[in-house]
């Protein structure tokens, strides 16, 4: 008779978190796996940006991130 082992395998896709409206959008984009993420800060897109930027620190995404100047544009 052949011995048979049960091994739970949980993946990140099975929990469950509340998340605000930028932290949802955020996730979003890292579950969409874009390559370049282009930032200009502000309200209320600077969550989102900062979450994201958080994702990339923590080796959880894989994206350049580009922060995009505010200064004006040459003529």
């Amino acid at each position: 008779m052949m011995a048979v082992e049960s091994v739970s395998v949980k993946s990140a896709y099975e929990r469950e978190e509340l998340l605000n409206g930028c932290q949802a959008v955020s996730h979003a984009v890292r579950l969409a796996d874009v390559d370049v993420v282009a930032a200009y800060p502000i309200r209320p897109y600077t969550e989102v940006m900062d979450q994201i930027s958080k994702f990339i620190a923590d080796g959880e995404f894989y994206a350049e991130y580009i922060i995009a100047d505010g200064g004006a544009l040459p003529v």
